[in-house]
């Protein structure tokens, strides 16, 4: 059996054409739900929800830096600043 593992991909358009076209991609866990990008746009972080975990993604290389457990099927993720 396979494992189900998804990606997150980055995409550019070229204007001219109006095409969108991927440009990279990411291993992640399953079923990618959400996303949400740091504030200072270096880090992108994606719920991904039969796999119970979050992703941290190095938006520089484009790299899965972590891997969180995050309980049961999560859906969604936001960052913010810490009380």
């Amino acid at each position: 059996m396979k494992a189900l593992v998804d990606e997150v991909s980055a995409a550019s358009q070229q204007q001219s054409q109006g095409i969108n076209q991927v440009t990279q991609s990411v291993a992640v866990g399953k079923r990618p739900w959400g996303i949400a990008l740091s504030k200072d746009g270096g880090k992108l972080y994606s719920a991904n929800g039969p796999s119970n975990d979050v992703s941290v993604i190095d938006l520089a290389t484009f790299t899965v830096v972590k891997t969180i457990p995050a309980g049961k099927v999560p859906w969604g993720v936001a960052v913010g600043s810490a009380p």
